[in-house]
């Protein structure tokens, strides 16, 4: 019977195999194939889910959203192990996280700085009528 993933039980070098399992699937000719071909826009992870259900099942482990989002926080019960951090790209870069934010949703007021660090309102660059598109990012 398949149980929950669960990365306070899993053994260190189970996670570092399944990460290795996750990054050579990554790289497979057949996911390399999925990213060149684009993914569904509702759900802009989907090919990355995708891989992470293939090693939970692997492994051993189900595939349900608890399961999933448990073995997605891998990068913060590990975040002092080098090995495992490097295990993976997206640990290594933090780049992978569900964004609770959907497409259609209304803004929230919030607070900007532009590059001069003079502060601004999210609602206040809205044009009424226009759609608005907000990319953002961290350089650390």
């Amino acid at each position: 019977m398949e149980a929950d993933f669960d990365p306070l039980t899993v053994n260190r070098e189970t996670v570092i195999a399944m990460l290795s399992a996750e990054q050579a699937l990554r790289y497979s000719e057949a996911v390399q194939d999925q990213y060149d071909h684009g993914q569904p826009s509702d759900d802009p992870e989907g090919i990355e889910k995708a891989i992470q259900r293939q090693v939970l099942a692997q492994f051993g482990f189900t595939s349900t959203p608890q399961s999933l989002g448990r073995y997605q926080s891998l990068g913060y019960h590990y975040r002092d192990d080098p090995e495992v951090l490097a295990s993976v790209n997206y640990l290594r870069l933090n780049i992978i996280i569900d964004c609770p934010l959907k497409v259609g949703e209304p803004m929230v007021e919030a607070r900007l700085y532009d590059l001069a660090g003079q502060e601004v309102s999210l609602l206040g660059l809205m044009n009424p009528g226009r759609p608005m598109v907000i990319l953002s990012g961290s350089l650390t």
